[in-house]
């Protein structure tokens, strides 16, 4: 209630209000908060979709963007990053990413079985069971039985499936008709793009929904002994 007086003009005193507080204090109020407001660390809007993507590649926890506009881990288990990563090497390198694949899309081939089926030595032994019980009358019908479903439990779980292959048809229809970009376009990044790793050696990873990754080296600082 107390703030909202604050910042409330009509609190000045008009026909309708009295005036509670005055223009001074009006002033000083609104001139501190204003210069609060611009201390805090607030991510621009076309930052917060990269910034929910990236993680560190070592620790695998989500990145921390400073005061300074610079990307780093704070998880106390990692390391701080060798090098400072800025927003333009950061996004610079994901467009960049993003620009590779439209224009090769050969890139986002992920050749994927969808689905595969190697039997255990479970399965073996089991199946081997219910052929010597079947042969030789040692079970009852409905042990056989019993042990068929027993068999065929162990064999759904053992099969494999991958949904990669739809996935990479999906990411080729998401990129077919796009022509290289000049600025993010951060639903599509959505929409491509699983997750982007930062290691500390500036090494940007992008991996794509069908699992496919791909990478872009920034440059950083080196050191050079004489």
């Amino acid at each position: 209630m107390v703030k909202r007086v604050l910042e409330n003009e009509k609190y000045l005193g008009n026909e309708t209000y009295p005036q509670l507080i005055s223009e001074d204090v009006f002033r000083a109020v609104n001139e501190r908060k204003s210069a609060k407001a611009t201390s805090l660390c607030i991510v621009p809007d076309e930052l917060q979709e990269v910034r929910n993507l990236t993680v560190c590649k070592e620790c695998g926890k989500r990145l921390f963007r400073t005061k300074a506009e610079l990307w780093d881990c704070r998880n106390g288990s990692c390391h701080p990053f060798l090098f400072k990563v800025t927003d333009e090497m950061l996004t610079g390198a994901i467009l960049s990413i993003m620009n590779t694949v439209i224009a090769n899309p050969v890139l986002i081939e992920a050749k994927a079985t969808v689905s595969e089926y190697i039997p255990t030595s479970e399965i073996l032994c089991k199946q081997a069971e219910i052929n010597r019980a079947i042969d030789n009358g040692t079970k009852t019908a409905e042990e056989i039985r019993s042990d068929i479903f027993r068999l065929a439990e162990l064999k759904y779980k053992n099969c494999t499936y991958s949904d990669i292959s739809q996935k990479t048809e999906l990411l080729k229809s998401l990129l077919a008709d796009k022509t290289q970009l000049n600025t993010f376009d951060t639903g599509l990044l959505r929409s491509c793009v699983k997750r982007i790793t930062l290691s500390h050696s500036c090494i940007i990873e992008a991996e794509f929904i069908n699992d496919v990754v791909i990478r872009n080296e920034t440059e950083s600082p080196t050191v050079k002994c004489q």
